[in-house]
């Protein structure tokens, strides 16, 4: 016996398909995060003695979202403040224990106003050189049946304590993910990637 499906029905199940082939898709690609931009304004790799970590949890800008409803709006916040928070805890577990691998201590500090930080007297007695990460974007690419991912990237920036000049700088960025994998796993290997390309720019004094 034939089963007839009707046009509308056999669109939503069409809708469905699609949608669980895209969330698939982007769950495989979530390994292939890249290091780009990278720059270096001194010899590489950099002698480091007492590194400071400092993480500032500064406001995601917001890419490929447009215009939206007030409510979907707050919850778009919402979500960033939570990658905010998510990555910033990646990164105080990861750096400082990756750091020390290489025979280079540290310590991890979140701060808004970095330049307070890196002016700050106690902090040139006591580290030779400042790391500042710091999520830099949020982009958001949607397909027509409203399912929708975003792609984080975040910016690492090595100073030495006593001079506010960048001795190496570079951005990390993740694959496009859908959004209901927002989850701590992502975050950490996000932040082994900012330490991986950062052991390549320093080394112990």
């Amino acid at each position: 016996m034939m089963k007839f499906i009707w046009p509308r029905r056999r669109e939503a199940l069409r809708a469905v398909r699609l949608g669980l082939v895209v969330v698939a898709a982007m769950a495989l690609s979530a390994c292939v995060t890249r290091q780009i931009n990278t720059e270096s304004f001194a010899e590489m790799p950099v002698a480091v003695g007492r590194v400071l970590v400092v993480y500032r949890p500064a406001e995601l800008q917001r890419i490929g979202q447009g215009t939206q409803p007030a409510f979907v709006a707050e919850m778009q916040r919402q979500r960033q403040r939570r990658i905010i928070e998510m990555f910033g805890d990646s990164v105080e577990q990861r750096l400082p224990d990756g750091l020390d691998t290489l025979g280079i201590k540290s310590r991890f500090v979140r701060a808004n106003a970095f330049e307070t930080v890196l002016g700050s007297q106690a902090i040139r007695s006591a580290f030779s050189h400042v790391l500042l990460i710091m999520p830099q974007r949020d982009q958001q690419v949607c397909n027509y049946i409203s399912n929708c991912s975003h792609q984080l990237t975040v910016r690492a920036i090595l100073f030495g304590s006593s001079s506010p000049s960048a001795l190496w700088r570079a951005d990390f960025e993740e694959p496009f993910i859908n959004s209901v994998f927002i989850y701590q796993s992502r975050y950490d290997e996000l932040a082994d990637y900012v330490l991986k390309g950062l052991k390549a720019a320093v080394k112990p004094r």
